[in-house]
């Protein structure tokens, strides 16, 4: 998609996701529809129109069900089973309109569907469910680079960010599954946010987040403007993180 980049949020994947759709670092085959979603006439309802649609329909078929489902601004994951996780495609329609809501209402001024993204999905290492959609809690290490250079990683799953899980073990599991991730997240993972730092080099700071998969995997699943993106209080690279200029 060829969309003007004065025009767009960087954290919208319609910035980011074209800088690194041709790096040989593994990630799930996306699609993007050419429009998004928008408030109907009576300012009730966000809706989108039949080609939208019928777009989104024509990527599944491509990539098969289930597919995982988002906007160019987010995935509203916690709700999984309604939002971001498709397996019925008689169930688009609410999925969408969750979606379209759910990215609006994540601002006060609230934030534009400019299009709508199928992504190929991709069975992760499921560790336990949490929060209200029963979303899987997977290994996921978030990166943040600036300038050409990694600045440091951190885990993506903190303990306190944890809601409703269902493993009464889960913290032993989080740790445990900590110990297994260190040498790759100090290998290959490094190897591939330094790969990405170089083509961002001149951008500012950004977060770069990996999700393992079932086969053992690791998958670039997002990026994000560092200075929106949650980092440890106690993390050296933060005040430097926070000082840079957009």
């Amino acid at each position: 998609m060829n969309w003007p980049e004065d025009f767009i949020d960087k954290n919208s994947m319609l910035y980011w996701y074209p800088k690194i759709v041709g790096l040989s670092i593994p990630k799930p085959i996306t699609y993007f529809t050419t429009k998004g979603a928008d408030w109907d006439k009576t300012r009730n309802y966000l809706v989108w129109s039949k080609r939208t649609e019928k777009e989104i329909e024509s990527a599944i078929r491509k990539v098969g069900l289930p597919v995982f489902l988002r906007t160019d601004l987010m995935s509203c994951k916690h709700e999984w089973g309604k939002t971001c996780f498709l397996k019925d495609i008689n169930d688009l329609k609410a999925h969408l309109s969750a979606l379209a809501e759910g990215t609006y209402l994540a601002d006060i001024i609230g934030k534009p569907v400019d299009c709508f993204v199928v992504r190929q999905y991709i069975p992760m290492k499921n560790l336990f469910t949490a929060f209200w959609g029963k979303m899987p809690v997977n290994p996921e290490i978030r990166f943040f680079i600036k300038e050409g250079k990694v600045l440091c990683w951190h885990w993506y799953w903190i303990e306190d960010a944890i809601e409703k899980p269902s493993n009464p073990n889960w913290k032993e599991i989080i740790a445990q599954t900590k110990r297994e991730c260190y040498h790759e997240i100090r290998g290959q993972l490094t190897q591939y946010a330094e790969v990405i730092a170089e083509k961002f080099k001149d951008d500012g700071a950004w977060s770069v987040d990996f999700c393992q998969a079932e086969n053992g995997i690791w998958y670039l699943i997002d990026l994000a403007l560092a200075t929106e993106s949650w980092h440890p209080e106690d993390c050296e690279e933060l005040k430097g993180i926070r000082e840079v200029k957009l």
